[in-house]
């Protein structure tokens, strides 16, 4: 972690498959820069809500985007 220089970021995007550990990295980004714009993967609606109970900003879950590019193929045929 003292690598990524959380206190310094813009952002962070996490795509760690493991909510926890995904999490962890979220509450070690969030003390070390209150101002951190945080990204993070998703897997179901309980992780969107764990995640965004910890501090991220952002969720996105892999099922609604396929599902947005399926609705994007629909319409465009």
């Amino acid at each position: 972690l003292e690598r990524l220089n959380l206190a310094g970021a813009k952002a962070l995007i996490t795509a760690i498959p493991d909510i926890f550990e995904s999490g962890h990295l979220i509450t070690e980004a969030r003390k070390a820069n209150p101002a951190i714009t945080i990204i993070a993967r998703a897997h179901s609606d309980a992780d969107t809500d764990y995640l965004k109970g910890l501090g991220a900003d952002h969720i996105v879950m892999g099922e609604e985007e396929i599902a947005r590019g399926m609705i994007r193929a629909v319409m465009a045929s």
